[in-house]
């Protein structure tokens, strides 16, 4: 059997098996030493493809993908009985680590990338204490993005600030906030050059307004929380 078949013949197997394992309650804890997110595989090697080998256990057989330095790191036999912490990704099974038949764990270079945003270096109220330590109140975490938070503030002056702060808690960037009703952003394009066209739609920063622009051209236009117009599209 070639590499290909092996592969969906394994994949179909892990499918049924994942079938399975989904319809039966109160699944055990994790065992200690298990990251958590990985799902840890015993079994029996009982074929090998360079830096891939194919485990049989109790649910069938599933094929292991170890990484680039795979075969070097862990060197497995065919025969060899081992325990691997997998997670399952793009038809294969990508291990993180594998216990050998002699009991040496051996951690794999390209395991899966450490968790990000609330799960990694993050910690809110590290970050609170560093914007009111900037000089700021009343601030409220309104994201968290994969390197910095998005935090909205006031100053000492009471004007409203949208702060983009690293999780270190440095301050990278700040943008004032201006609250504006419906008057407020047709006055504000009528000033730019626009007639208000008939609607607007709120999104998350900005808002959606349609409008007719100095060439007499049907555009939306969006206008966001610092009173500036950053985009304009053409409708028709």
């Amino acid at each position: 059997m070639d590499l290909r078949s092996l592969s969906l013949s394994i994949l179909a197997s892990a499918a049924l098996a994942g079938y399975a394992y989904s319809q039966t309650p109160g699944q055990p804890p994790i065992p200690p030493g298990i990251q958590v997110g990985l799902t840890q595989l015993e079994g029996v090697v009982r074929e090998i493809f360079g830096n891939k080998f194919v485990l049989e256990d109790a649910t069938g057989r599933k094929l292991i993908e170890t990484g680039p330095r795979g075969s070097e790191l862990a060197r497995v036999s065919v025969g060899d009985k081992v325990s691997v912490e997998v997670t399952p990704r793009d038809g294969f099974f990508h291990a993180a680590s594998i216990t050998l038949a002699n009991g040496q764990r051996v951690v794999l270079a390209g395991a899966p990338p450490a968790p990000r945003g609330r799960d990694a270096a993050y910690d809110e109220r590290g970050v609170l204490d560093a914007v009111q330590r900037a000089g700021f109140r009343d601030a409220r975490v309104q994201e968290v993005k994969k390197k910095h938070v998005e935090v909205v503030a006031v100053d000492a002056s009471g004007k409203s600030w949208e702060l983009h702060v690293e999780f270190d808690g440095r301050i990278r960037k700040q943008e004032a906030l201006v609250a504006m009703n419906d008057a407020d952003v047709k006055a504000l394009i009528e000033r730019a050059g626009y007639t208000y066209g008939g609607s607007m739609r709120p999104k998350k920063k900005h808002m959606v307004v349609t409008a007719i622009n100095s060439r007499g051209e049907r555009v939306e236009i969006d206008v966001h929380r610092d009173g500036t117009i950053k985009k304009e599209k053409r409708i028709f």
